[in-house]
């Protein structure tokens, strides 16, 4: 399991929160000093805590018959008891405390979002484009009912993630069943545990107009950055052409519009 993404989740648990919470004092929270010591920190505590497998990993045998064989950990001495210490610590580590981390200021931040706002939940008259009246909530609510809803999934994405690595480690620890009787599981934890890091842009697309908003801002962009590239490529093998760059003018104005 990439141990990098728990201590990156935490950073921006505490990101977010900052930036709902005290967004004045964002700025100094947030500044590009900070973030460079956060980062500092982030990639030696991520290294030293993978130490232990960089040290004691070994390539052995898993079956007497069978001619497999598999990378993983041999602690010197007593290695099950050190083995189940050290997977205990890092599902504490990795797991545990930044599950309850996020639970604990994503509530914080649901019940500031939501205090004296008595106000919001008046409904306001609008016209849709056909021109009929409708009822509708103020959009500053439905804001921020997009905001709590985005915090939940990401603890559930989170959650949902990381548990099966968790549930594996309990089922080894007091199953009879060995542990390479269960690899294609294990190849599945591992695939889960990936889907945590690529399901926030997903969920910002989902809930976020601004993101939204700039990711297609983007994209417009680079196409047209990309269609100029191709026109000055084709332009310096054929030569400059009045009709080309007439040509070229009207494709940018209709991507622009």
């Amino acid at each position: 399991m990439n141990i990098l993404w728990p201590f990156k989740d935490e950073f921006d648990v505490q990101h977010r929160y900052i930036a709902i919470i005290h967004p004045i004092k964002a700025h100094i929270f947030c500044n590009k000093r900070r973030l460079v010591v956060v980062l500092g920190c982030i990639w030696p505590v991520s290294w030293l805590a993978g130490l232990p497998t960089l040290l004691f990993n070994q390539v052995r045998q898993g079956h007497p018959i069978l001619t497999l064989r598999y990378c993983m950990i041999i602690f010197p001495g007593k290695h099950d008891l050190y083995f189940l210490v050290f997977k205990y610590m890092e599902t504490l580590l990795f797991y545990f405390i930044p599950l309850v981390l996020q639970m604990f200021l994503y509530s914080f931040i649901t019940k500031h979002l939501f205090i004296g706002t008595d106000r919001l939940y008046r409904r306001v008259l609008v016209r849709d484009v056909n021109g009929s009246s409708m009822e509708r909530f103020s959009e500053a609510l439905q804001a921020r009912k997009g905001v709590v809803k985005m915090l939940i999934l990401s603890v559930l994405v989170y959650f949902i993630s990381y548990s099966p690595h968790q549930i594996l480690l309990l089922w080894n620890t007091f199953a009879p069943r060995t542990f390479h009787e269960n690899w294609a599981y294990l190849a599945f934890t591992m695939i889960v545990a990936y889907i945590n890091s690529a399901a926030n842009p997903i969920l910002y697309s989902i809930f976020s107009h601004n993101f939204r908003q700039c990711y297609k801002n983007f994209v417009c962009v680079y196409c047209i950055h990309k269609q100029k590239r191709n026109f000055r490529k084709h332009s310096n093998g054929t030569g400059n052409s009045p009709r080309l760059w007439r040509h070229i003018s009207l494709a940018t104005a209709s991507t622009n519009f």
